[in-house]
């Protein structure tokens, strides 16, 4: 079971302003003579350098002047706006906020511009440091506890909580637990498509997370999301729609509902919502064919057991725990044979203790205290073999 970084200061790297304007002096003869190609004298308000620009001719030439032999580095703001349409056609999504002075968006845009190797870019890395760059600005970044290597011209793989591939160019996850994140994760995040593990732990993100996780799962490889310890109030059932997304902890929010609509052909191996304010199951999550770990304890569930439980043969873990479950145990959970671990403790359930619970072979860890259950603990749980503490 899988469970669900001081700052160093950085210089912005310059923006190099416009050339400075030459203007031309008219010939005080009645026929404007030719003017000679002239080198302008650097502004001396400035030490940036300046390009060499042709005075412009004054009369007609048989002869053209030529034009300079080398190419001038392209103006910033012709990169700027190069760089826009790019990500427009990237991520339409953000086709507003790219053109918003303010906007986070805008914000990472200008700043991989400055970036000092900036040409040597290719399009893929230019749009993995513009996804990361919006990120950063949009959890308030310059607030972050650790934020090592963020916003400078290191490569991003080398970024506090930031891990690559093999080849150490290709983000595949992103960590940044329990460092003062807060804000509400940006769609951008799902740019970076190699992406298999997310996690963004004991932070203060405050969201509903619909738009973002329809996004970021159904255009990435995320296996593992991890964002317990929030205020995230809820989530769609578009989640369960993807195909790579094994992992989900959502444990630690203030989640009242699980949504309706869910996909049967999930690949979910892991749920964990506990520490919520759920107040009830809705049935097609017993649907799901892979779930191994199911958490839901610590909520407000108010009713029996459900006897869906009994379809999710895959589980190995089922904590219940913490709730207002009533009524006795139903039989449809005793044919749950991978089940090793099973925490009914502080419920309101009642009835006998059941023979039947002989027929969870695999399992290792039992709690039903504090609970009504009564009578005699049957014989029949020495045949667990298996089970190594009982409460």
């Amino acid at each position: 079971m899988i469970s669900p970084s001081k700052t160093p200061s950085y210089s912005p790297t310059w923006s190099p302003t416009a050339s400075p304007e030459i203007s031309s002096t008219t010939s005080p003869s009645d026929s404007p003579t030719l003017q000679p190609n002239v080198e302008p004298t650097p502004n001396p308000t400035t030490s940036k350098p300046t390009q060499t620009i042709l005075a412009p001719s004054r009369g007609p030439s048989s002869s053209p002047t030529s034009g300079p032999t080398n190419h001038p580095t392209s103006s910033p703001t012709g990169r700027i706006e190069q760089l826009r349409m790019d990500l427009k056609a990237l991520f339409p999504l953000s086709s507003d906020s790219l053109d918003a002075e303010r906007s986070d968006q805008y914000r990472a845009m200008q700043w991989l511009v400055d970036n000092a190797n900036y040409a040597t870019y290719s399009s893929e890395r230019k749009a993995q440091r513009w996804a990361l760059a919006t990120f950063y600005h949009a959890m308030y970044g310059k607030e972050w506890k650790v934020r090592t290597g963020w916003m400078r011209d290191t490569h991003e793989c080398n970024w506090q909580g930031v891990a690559c591939d093999d080849t150490g160019v290709v983000v595949i996850s992103l960590d940044i637990s329990d460092n003062n994140l807060w804000g509400e994760i940006p769609a951008e995040v799902s740019v970076l498509e190699n992406i298999a593990v997310t996690v963004v732990r004991q932070s203060m993100l405050k969201a509903h997370l619909n738009d973002f996780l329809s996004i970021l799962l159904s255009s990435t490889t995320t296996e593992h999301l991890r964002l317990s310890k929030n205020f995230i109030s809820g989530f769609s059932s578009a989640l369960f729609d993807s195909l790579n997304l094994r992992v989900l902890d959502l444990d630690k929010n203030i989640i009242e509902e699980i949504p309706s609509g869910i996909n049967p052909s999930s690949h979910l191996e892991e749920l964990y919502i506990s520490n919520n304010k759920i107040t009830s199951i809705p049935d097609e999550l017993f649907q799901l064919q892979h779930v191994k770990n199911l958490w839901l304890s610590n909520n407000k569930i108010a009713s029996p057991l459900p006897p869906g439980l009994g379809m999710m043969t895959t589980l190995e873990e089922l904590d219940l725990e913490s709730n207002y479950f009533t009524g006795s145990i139903p039989s449809e959970m005793f044919t749950l044979v991978n089940l090793h671990t099973l925490y009914l403790h502080d419920n309101i359930l009642t009835g006998p203790f059941s023979p039947l619970f002989s027929q969870l072979t695999s399992l290792n860890i039992l709690d039903l205290s504090t609970n009504y259950i009564s009578g005699e603990l049957p014989k029949e749980i020495g045949l667990i073999g298996q089970l190594s503490e009982l409460q």
